[in-house]
Protein backbone atom coordinates (compact mmCIF):
# COMPACT_ATOMS: atom_id res chain seq x y z
CA UNK A 1 0.00 0.00 0.00
CA UNK A 2 1.00 3.39 -1.01
CA UNK A 3 0.37 6.42 1.13
CA UNK A 4 0.13 9.86 -0.62
CA UNK A 5 2.15 12.79 0.78
CA UNK A 6 -1.68 14.32 1.02
CA UNK A 7 -2.64 11.25 3.39
CA UNK A 8 0.06 11.95 5.27
CA UNK A 9 -0.50 15.46 6.03
CA UNK A 10 -3.93 14.78 6.94
CA UNK A 11 -3.18 12.57 9.35
CA UNK A 12 -5.31 9.68 10.24
CA UNK A 13 -8.48 11.80 9.26
CA UNK A 14 -7.65 11.06 5.65
CA UNK A 15 -6.85 7.46 5.87
CA UNK A 16 -9.42 6.70 8.24
CA UNK A 17 -11.92 9.25 7.19
CA UNK A 18 -15.57 7.48 7.96
CA UNK A 19 -14.81 4.32 9.94
CA UNK A 20 -14.57 3.95 13.72
CA UNK A 21 -14.79 0.41 14.63
CA UNK A 22 -13.83 -2.61 13.06
CA UNK A 23 -14.41 -4.29 10.44
CA UNK A 24 -13.32 -1.46 8.80
CA UNK A 25 -15.89 -0.43 6.09
CA UNK A 26 -17.47 -3.30 6.56
CA UNK A 27 -19.86 -3.55 9.22
CA UNK A 28 -18.18 -2.35 11.79
CA UNK A 29 -19.11 -3.65 15.35
CA UNK A 30 -20.13 -1.01 16.86
CA UNK A 31 -20.91 3.00 16.40
CA UNK A 32 -19.21 6.08 18.42
CA UNK A 33 -20.59 6.68 21.84
CA UNK A 34 -22.95 8.09 23.51
CA UNK A 35 -24.86 4.20 24.00
CA UNK A 36 -28.49 5.21 24.61
CA UNK A 37 -29.60 2.24 27.22
CA UNK A 38 -33.92 2.07 27.44
CA UNK A 39 -35.38 -0.11 29.59
CA UNK A 40 -32.30 -0.85 31.17
CA UNK A 41 -32.81 -3.46 34.47
CA UNK A 42 -29.79 -4.26 37.30
CA UNK A 43 -29.84 -6.11 40.38
CA UNK A 44 -27.04 -4.54 42.27
CA UNK A 45 -25.71 -5.74 45.68
CA UNK A 46 -22.84 -4.24 47.94
CA UNK A 47 -20.89 -6.34 50.59
CA UNK A 48 -17.38 -6.32 51.81
CA UNK A 49 -14.29 -8.44 50.74
CA UNK A 50 -11.33 -9.16 51.98
CA UNK A 51 -8.59 -7.00 50.39
CA UNK A 52 -5.48 -8.28 50.34
CA UNK A 53 -6.32 -11.02 47.45
CA UNK A 54 -8.07 -7.86 45.34
CA UNK A 55 -5.35 -6.15 45.79
CA UNK A 56 -3.57 -8.11 43.29
CA UNK A 57 -6.06 -6.91 40.35
CA UNK A 58 -5.04 -3.76 40.74
CA UNK A 59 -3.02 -1.62 38.47
CA UNK A 60 -0.10 0.39 39.72
CA UNK A 61 -1.30 3.66 42.01
CA UNK A 62 -4.86 2.34 41.88
CA UNK A 63 -5.32 1.53 46.05
CA UNK A 64 -7.14 -0.14 48.82
CA UNK A 65 -5.99 1.52 52.43
CA UNK A 66 -8.56 -1.09 54.22
CA UNK A 67 -8.19 -4.12 55.36
CA UNK A 68 -12.00 -5.19 53.86
CA UNK A 69 -12.61 -3.83 50.56
CA UNK A 70 -16.19 -2.48 49.56
CA UNK A 71 -17.58 -4.58 46.52
CA UNK A 72 -20.29 -3.43 44.32
CA UNK A 73 -21.91 -6.59 42.33
CA UNK A 74 -24.23 -5.77 39.23
CA UNK A 75 -26.03 -7.94 37.28
CA UNK A 76 -27.88 -6.29 34.40
CA UNK A 77 -30.35 -6.98 31.24
CA UNK A 78 -30.81 -4.41 28.38
CA UNK A 79 -33.56 -4.35 26.45
CA UNK A 80 -32.91 -1.70 24.35
CA UNK A 81 -29.09 -0.59 23.18
CA UNK A 82 -27.11 0.16 19.82
CA UNK A 83 -25.78 -3.52 20.36
CA UNK A 84 -29.45 -4.90 20.78
CA UNK A 85 -30.77 -6.88 24.17
CA UNK A 86 -27.80 -8.60 26.03
CA UNK A 87 -27.00 -9.40 29.31
CA UNK A 88 -24.25 -8.82 31.83
CA UNK A 89 -22.07 -8.78 35.26
CA UNK A 90 -18.98 -7.12 36.69
CA UNK A 91 -17.61 -6.58 40.21
CA UNK A 92 -16.60 -3.11 40.87
CA UNK A 93 -14.00 -2.19 43.81
CA UNK A 94 -13.78 1.61 46.40
CA UNK A 95 -10.71 2.44 45.38
CA UNK A 96 -8.40 5.85 45.45
CA UNK A 97 -6.43 6.85 42.69
CA UNK A 98 -4.53 10.43 43.02
CA UNK A 99 -6.81 11.53 46.26
CA UNK A 100 -10.04 10.66 44.44
CA UNK A 101 -11.92 7.62 45.00
CA UNK A 102 -13.46 5.57 41.97
CA UNK A 103 -15.15 2.27 41.73
CA UNK A 104 -12.44 0.31 39.98
CA UNK A 105 -13.96 -2.82 37.82
CA UNK A 106 -11.59 -5.53 37.11
CA UNK A 107 -13.78 -8.31 35.65
CA UNK A 108 -17.02 -8.05 33.79
CA UNK A 109 -18.87 -10.80 31.42
CA UNK A 110 -21.46 -9.67 28.49
CA UNK A 111 -23.28 -12.43 26.20
CA UNK A 112 -23.14 -9.34 23.19
CA UNK A 113 -20.58 -9.15 20.84
CA UNK A 114 -20.44 -5.79 20.11
CA UNK A 115 -20.83 -4.49 24.15
CA UNK A 116 -18.03 -7.14 24.16
CA UNK A 117 -16.13 -5.41 21.72
CA UNK A 118 -16.92 -1.97 22.86
CA UNK A 119 -16.29 -2.37 26.53
CA UNK A 120 -12.55 -3.52 25.91
CA UNK A 121 -11.60 -1.74 23.26
CA UNK A 122 -13.24 2.01 24.12
CA UNK A 123 -13.22 1.89 27.99
CA UNK A 124 -11.12 -1.09 28.59
CA UNK A 125 -13.75 -2.99 30.43
CA UNK A 126 -11.91 -6.64 31.33
CA UNK A 127 -14.78 -8.41 29.38
CA UNK A 128 -15.33 -11.95 29.36
CA UNK A 129 -18.47 -14.25 27.52
CA UNK A 130 -20.60 -15.78 29.28
CA UNK A 131 -24.13 -17.43 29.29
CA UNK A 132 -26.83 -15.88 31.80
CA UNK A 133 -30.34 -15.68 32.84
CA UNK A 134 -32.37 -13.01 34.52
CA UNK A 135 -35.56 -13.36 36.11
CA UNK A 136 -37.78 -13.20 38.73
CA UNK A 137 -39.43 -15.97 40.42
CA UNK A 138 -41.23 -15.93 44.28
CA UNK A 139 -41.32 -12.71 45.51
CA UNK A 140 -37.00 -12.52 44.62
CA UNK A 141 -35.03 -11.29 41.23
CA UNK A 142 -32.19 -13.75 40.67
CA UNK A 143 -29.61 -13.92 38.39
CA UNK A 144 -27.23 -16.65 36.91
CA UNK A 145 -23.89 -17.14 34.87
CA UNK A 146 -21.98 -19.69 33.35
CA UNK A 147 -18.83 -19.90 30.67
CA UNK A 148 -20.08 -21.80 27.65
CA UNK A 149 -18.81 -24.64 28.53
CA UNK A 150 -21.02 -25.22 31.88
CA UNK A 151 -18.53 -23.82 34.19
CA UNK A 152 -20.58 -22.19 37.15
CA UNK A 153 -19.74 -18.27 37.66
CA UNK A 154 -22.14 -16.72 39.97
CA UNK A 155 -25.45 -16.60 41.41
CA UNK A 156 -27.59 -14.13 42.70
CA UNK A 157 -30.89 -13.11 44.20
CA UNK A 158 -32.67 -9.55 45.85
CA UNK A 159 -35.67 -10.03 48.08
CA UNK A 160 -38.93 -7.71 47.01
CA UNK A 161 -39.14 -6.08 50.34
CA UNK A 162 -38.83 -2.41 50.08
CA UNK A 163 -38.78 0.28 47.57
CA UNK A 164 -36.72 2.80 49.27
CA UNK A 165 -32.57 3.15 48.28
CA UNK A 166 -30.59 1.19 50.72
CA UNK A 167 -27.98 3.82 52.14
CA UNK A 168 -25.28 1.39 51.14
CA UNK A 169 -25.77 2.59 47.91
CA UNK A 170 -24.33 5.97 48.55
CA UNK A 171 -21.06 4.15 49.47
CA UNK A 172 -20.52 3.10 45.58
CA UNK A 173 -21.73 6.22 43.88
CA UNK A 174 -18.67 7.14 42.43
CA UNK A 175 -17.41 7.05 38.95
CA UNK A 176 -16.09 3.71 37.65
CA UNK A 177 -12.47 3.33 36.80
CA UNK A 178 -11.13 1.05 34.20
CA UNK A 179 -7.39 0.32 32.59
CA UNK A 180 -7.69 0.52 28.99
CA UNK A 181 -4.95 -1.92 27.97
CA UNK A 182 -4.04 -2.95 24.60
CA UNK A 183 -0.73 -5.12 23.70
CA UNK A 184 1.98 -4.08 21.43
CA UNK A 185 3.94 -6.59 19.68
CA UNK A 186 6.21 -8.08 22.63
CA UNK A 187 5.29 -8.69 26.63
CA UNK A 188 5.81 -5.32 28.67
CA UNK A 189 5.24 -2.88 25.64
CA UNK A 190 1.54 -2.17 25.09
CA UNK A 191 0.62 0.31 22.67
CA UNK A 192 -2.23 1.88 24.82
CA UNK A 193 -2.27 1.51 29.05
CA UNK A 194 -4.78 4.15 30.59
CA UNK A 195 -6.89 4.73 33.02
CA UNK A 196 -10.53 5.67 32.13
CA UNK A 197 -13.08 7.63 34.10
CA UNK A 198 -16.89 6.70 33.49
CA UNK A 199 -19.33 8.92 34.77
CA UNK A 200 -22.81 7.15 33.53
CA UNK A 201 -25.97 9.11 34.98
CA UNK A 202 -28.87 7.01 35.26
CA UNK A 203 -32.92 8.18 35.25
CA UNK A 204 -35.34 6.30 37.14
CA UNK A 205 -38.06 4.78 35.36
CA UNK A 206 -41.42 5.42 37.56
CA UNK A 207 -44.48 3.56 37.97
CA UNK A 208 -48.00 4.66 37.52
CA UNK A 209 -48.11 6.73 40.80
CA UNK A 210 -45.00 8.85 40.48
CA UNK A 211 -42.44 6.65 42.54
CA UNK A 212 -38.79 4.89 41.26
CA UNK A 213 -39.45 1.67 39.91
CA UNK A 214 -37.35 0.28 42.62
CA UNK A 215 -36.96 -2.65 45.21
CA UNK A 216 -34.30 -3.31 47.67
CA UNK A 217 -33.92 -6.46 50.22
CA UNK A 218 -31.76 -8.97 51.57
CA UNK A 219 -29.77 -10.30 48.52
CA UNK A 220 -27.88 -12.92 48.24
CA UNK A 221 -24.77 -14.30 45.99
CA UNK A 222 -22.76 -17.72 45.73
CA UNK A 223 -19.33 -17.08 43.76
CA UNK A 224 -18.38 -20.51 42.09
CA UNK A 225 -15.88 -20.19 39.82
CA UNK A 226 -12.07 -21.28 40.80
CA UNK A 227 -10.79 -22.16 37.56
CA UNK A 228 -7.45 -20.84 36.14
CA UNK A 229 -8.94 -18.65 33.56
CA UNK A 230 -12.20 -17.23 35.83
CA UNK A 231 -11.04 -16.89 39.33
CA UNK A 232 -13.87 -14.64 40.77
CA UNK A 233 -13.21 -16.23 44.47
CA UNK A 234 -11.24 -13.11 45.73
CA UNK A 235 -14.88 -11.40 44.99
CA UNK A 236 -16.29 -13.40 47.98
CA UNK A 237 -18.04 -11.66 50.89
CA UNK A 238 -16.91 -11.23 54.35
CA UNK A 239 -20.05 -10.70 55.48
CA UNK A 240 -24.14 -9.77 54.68
CA UNK A 241 -24.80 -8.11 51.32
CA UNK A 242 -27.23 -5.30 50.48
CA UNK A 243 -28.95 -5.44 47.53
CA UNK A 244 -31.38 -3.36 44.99
CA UNK A 245 -33.55 -3.81 42.18
CA UNK A 246 -33.69 -0.87 39.29
CA UNK A 247 -35.25 0.16 36.01
CA UNK A 248 -33.63 3.00 34.33
CA UNK A 249 -32.36 4.96 31.24
CA UNK A 250 -29.27 5.63 30.90
CA UNK A 251 -26.78 7.43 27.75
CA UNK A 252 -23.51 5.46 28.43
CA UNK A 253 -20.58 8.16 27.80
CA UNK A 254 -16.73 8.00 26.42
CA UNK A 255 -15.03 7.51 29.19
CA UNK A 256 -12.12 10.25 30.01
CA UNK A 257 -8.05 9.51 30.21
CA UNK A 258 -7.19 10.32 33.56
CA UNK A 259 -3.80 8.54 33.42
CA UNK A 260 -1.70 7.67 30.45
CA UNK A 261 1.19 5.47 31.40
CA UNK A 262 3.30 5.65 28.91
CA UNK A 263 3.43 9.28 29.12
CA UNK A 264 3.35 8.99 33.07
CA UNK A 265 0.70 11.80 33.03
Amino acid sequence: MTITSRERASGLSGILPDGFSQPYRAGELYPQPPYRYRGAESLSLVYEAQAAPIRTMLPPGVSIDAELATVSLVASTYQRTPFGAYREFYFTVLVDFNGEKYMYSPVMYADNEGAFAAGRELWGFAKKTAVMDFRITSGQWTFSATRHDGLPLIDLSVACQATDLPAAAQSVAHPTLTMKLIPGGSPGHPAVAQLIATHNKKAMHKDAFGDPDRWSGRAAVAIQAASATDSLTPFLPAGECIGWYSHYDCDLPAGEVIWDYLTGK
